[in-house]
Protein backbone atom coordinates (compact mmCIF):
# COMPACT_ATOMS: atom_id res chain seq x y z
CA UNK A 1 0.00 0.00 0.00
CA UNK A 2 1.26 3.89 -0.77
CA UNK A 3 1.69 6.15 2.29
CA UNK A 4 -1.73 6.51 3.46
CA UNK A 5 -1.24 10.54 4.06
CA UNK A 6 -0.66 10.66 -0.07
CA UNK A 7 -4.05 8.95 -0.22
CA UNK A 8 -6.28 11.24 1.47
CA UNK A 9 -9.09 13.49 -0.37
CA UNK A 10 -8.41 10.93 -2.82
CA UNK A 11 -11.37 8.40 -3.75
CA UNK A 12 -9.94 4.34 -2.71
CA UNK A 13 -13.44 2.74 -4.42
CA UNK A 14 -14.78 4.77 -7.56
CA UNK A 15 -19.02 4.85 -6.44
CA UNK A 16 -21.04 7.82 -7.05
CA UNK A 17 -21.05 10.40 -4.57
CA UNK A 18 -22.89 10.02 -1.75
CA UNK A 19 -23.35 12.71 1.03
CA UNK A 20 -22.44 11.48 4.31
CA UNK A 21 -22.79 13.81 7.78
CA UNK A 22 -21.23 12.82 10.79
CA UNK A 23 -22.13 14.90 14.36
CA UNK A 24 -21.69 14.22 17.98
CA UNK A 25 -21.12 15.59 21.31
CA UNK A 26 -18.50 15.11 24.59
CA UNK A 27 -20.83 13.38 27.39
CA UNK A 28 -19.62 12.31 30.52
CA UNK A 29 -20.12 9.03 31.18
CA UNK A 30 -17.20 8.03 33.81
CA UNK A 31 -14.99 9.46 36.48
CA UNK A 32 -11.42 9.42 34.63
CA UNK A 33 -12.64 8.69 30.53
CA UNK A 34 -13.68 11.60 28.56
CA UNK A 35 -16.52 10.38 25.87
CA UNK A 36 -17.58 11.54 22.25
CA UNK A 37 -20.30 9.88 20.98
CA UNK A 38 -21.65 10.62 17.55
CA UNK A 39 -23.23 9.18 14.39
CA UNK A 40 -22.24 9.26 10.54
CA UNK A 41 -25.82 9.78 8.85
CA UNK A 42 -26.52 9.02 5.25
CA UNK A 43 -29.64 8.33 3.16
CA UNK A 44 -28.68 4.64 3.05
CA UNK A 45 -26.81 2.04 5.29
CA UNK A 46 -23.32 2.19 5.56
CA UNK A 47 -20.09 0.36 6.78
CA UNK A 48 -16.65 2.02 7.96
CA UNK A 49 -13.29 0.97 7.89
CA UNK A 50 -10.98 3.43 10.42
CA UNK A 51 -7.49 4.05 10.02
CA UNK A 52 -5.42 4.52 13.12
CA UNK A 53 -1.89 6.16 12.10
CA UNK A 54 0.54 6.13 14.79
CA UNK A 55 4.45 6.36 14.25
CA UNK A 56 5.19 3.75 11.19
CA UNK A 57 2.46 1.94 11.23
CA UNK A 58 -1.52 1.75 10.26
CA UNK A 59 -3.97 -0.08 12.20
CA UNK A 60 -7.28 -0.73 10.18
CA UNK A 61 -10.68 -2.16 11.34
CA UNK A 62 -14.00 -2.44 9.82
CA UNK A 63 -17.33 -1.25 11.55
CA UNK A 64 -20.02 -3.97 11.85
CA UNK A 65 -22.83 -4.30 9.17
CA UNK A 66 -26.16 -3.00 9.99
CA UNK A 67 -29.19 -1.97 8.33
CA UNK A 68 -29.43 1.28 9.66
CA UNK A 69 -29.08 4.66 7.85
CA UNK A 70 -26.40 5.79 11.07
CA UNK A 71 -23.44 4.50 11.94
CA UNK A 72 -22.67 5.05 15.28
CA UNK A 73 -18.86 6.07 16.84
CA UNK A 74 -17.20 6.92 19.48
CA UNK A 75 -14.09 8.23 20.93
CA UNK A 76 -13.11 6.98 24.57
CA UNK A 77 -9.90 8.50 26.26
CA UNK A 78 -9.33 6.66 29.44
CA UNK A 79 -6.60 7.68 32.03
CA UNK A 80 -3.98 5.08 32.80
CA UNK A 81 -2.09 6.34 35.90
CA UNK A 82 -2.98 9.11 38.84
CA UNK A 83 -1.96 12.57 37.11
CA UNK A 84 -4.25 11.77 33.90
CA UNK A 85 -1.64 12.08 31.30
CA UNK A 86 -1.13 8.69 30.66
CA UNK A 87 -3.75 7.84 28.43
CA UNK A 88 -6.05 5.39 26.21
CA UNK A 89 -7.10 6.26 23.15
CA UNK A 90 -10.01 4.10 21.99
CA UNK A 91 -12.01 4.22 19.03
CA UNK A 92 -15.22 2.46 17.68
CA UNK A 93 -16.95 2.63 14.37
CA UNK A 94 -20.18 0.65 15.08
CA UNK A 95 -18.73 -1.86 17.07
CA UNK A 96 -15.04 -2.23 14.90
CA UNK A 97 -12.75 -0.74 17.46
CA UNK A 98 -8.61 0.01 17.86
CA UNK A 99 -7.13 1.60 20.61
CA UNK A 100 -3.26 3.39 21.57
CA UNK A 101 -1.57 4.75 24.48
CA UNK A 102 0.07 7.85 24.53
CA UNK A 103 0.88 10.71 26.73
CA UNK A 104 -0.92 13.90 26.49
CA UNK A 105 0.56 17.11 28.76
CA UNK A 106 -2.54 18.90 30.07
CA UNK A 107 -5.33 16.21 31.29
CA UNK A 108 -8.17 18.74 30.02
CA UNK A 109 -7.23 18.26 26.34
CA UNK A 110 -9.27 17.63 23.85
CA UNK A 111 -8.11 16.31 20.47
CA UNK A 112 -9.51 17.92 17.35
CA UNK A 113 -12.76 15.81 16.08
CA UNK A 114 -13.84 16.55 12.86
CA UNK A 115 -17.92 17.50 12.41
CA UNK A 116 -19.64 18.16 8.94
CA UNK A 117 -19.74 16.54 5.59
CA UNK A 118 -17.56 13.74 4.01
CA UNK A 119 -18.09 11.61 0.76
CA UNK A 120 -18.36 7.99 0.70
CA UNK A 121 -15.60 6.00 -0.90
CA UNK A 122 -12.86 8.83 0.31
CA UNK A 123 -10.69 8.56 3.32
CA UNK A 124 -10.96 12.02 5.61
CA UNK A 125 -9.51 12.67 8.34
CA UNK A 126 -11.31 11.85 11.46
CA UNK A 127 -10.06 12.40 14.77
CA UNK A 128 -5.98 14.30 15.44
CA UNK A 129 -4.64 13.79 18.96
CA UNK A 130 -1.80 15.55 19.92
CA UNK A 131 -0.15 13.09 21.95
CA UNK A 132 3.30 11.51 22.59
CA UNK A 133 3.06 9.57 20.36
CA UNK A 134 0.51 11.77 17.90
CA UNK A 135 -2.34 9.87 16.34
CA UNK A 136 -4.56 10.25 13.76
CA UNK A 137 -7.76 8.56 12.63
CA UNK A 138 -9.28 8.22 9.95
CA UNK A 139 -12.23 6.79 8.17
CA UNK A 140 -13.52 5.39 5.19
CA UNK A 141 -17.38 5.24 4.64
CA UNK A 142 -18.50 3.03 1.91
CA UNK A 143 -22.37 1.81 1.02
CA UNK A 144 -23.45 -1.11 2.50
CA UNK A 145 -25.44 -2.52 -0.77
CA UNK A 146 -22.29 -3.46 -2.47
CA UNK A 147 -21.13 -5.73 0.53
CA UNK A 148 -21.57 -9.10 1.57
CA UNK A 149 -21.40 -11.13 5.12
CA UNK A 150 -19.10 -13.48 4.60
CA UNK A 151 -18.26 -15.37 7.99
CA UNK A 152 -18.20 -14.09 11.67
CA UNK A 153 -20.23 -10.95 10.73
CA UNK A 154 -17.38 -9.27 8.38
CA UNK A 155 -18.33 -8.26 5.49
CA UNK A 156 -16.68 -8.05 2.27
CA UNK A 157 -16.96 -6.27 -0.85
CA UNK A 158 -19.04 -8.02 -3.65
CA UNK A 159 -16.95 -9.43 -6.15
CA UNK A 160 -18.60 -7.35 -8.79
CA UNK A 161 -17.30 -4.54 -7.38
CA UNK A 162 -13.95 -5.14 -7.20
CA UNK A 163 -12.49 -3.36 -10.10
CA UNK A 164 -13.37 -0.36 -8.86
CA UNK A 165 -11.16 -0.18 -6.14
CA UNK A 166 -7.51 0.99 -5.76
CA UNK A 167 -5.47 -1.79 -5.98
CA UNK A 168 -3.43 -1.20 -2.87
CA UNK A 169 -6.57 -1.46 -0.89
CA UNK A 170 -8.20 -4.74 -2.68
CA UNK A 171 -6.68 -7.02 0.53
CA UNK A 172 -8.38 -4.47 3.12
CA UNK A 173 -11.83 -5.04 1.86
CA UNK A 174 -11.70 -8.58 1.60
CA UNK A 175 -9.44 -9.96 4.04
CA UNK A 176 -9.84 -9.98 7.89
CA UNK A 177 -11.76 -7.87 10.51
CA UNK A 178 -8.51 -5.97 11.46
CA UNK A 179 -4.83 -5.38 10.35
CA UNK A 180 -2.07 -3.58 10.15
CA UNK A 181 0.20 -2.04 7.73
CA UNK A 182 3.01 -0.07 7.22
CA UNK A 183 2.66 3.55 6.26
CA UNK A 184 5.45 2.93 3.81
CA UNK A 185 4.97 -0.11 2.08
CA UNK A 186 4.83 -0.37 -1.36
Amino acid sequence: MSNLIALLNRKVISIPEHNIIIYGNWVHKYKGQKNWEGQALSEEPMVAISFLECDNQIEWGRSERNSNKGLGIEINIHKCDNTGLDVRFVHTFNHGYSHHRSEIENENYFPSIFTGNTTAGKISLFCDFEGNPKLKLYCLFIPSKITKIVRNGIWHIKREYLHLIDDGFIDIFQYGRKGIISKYEK
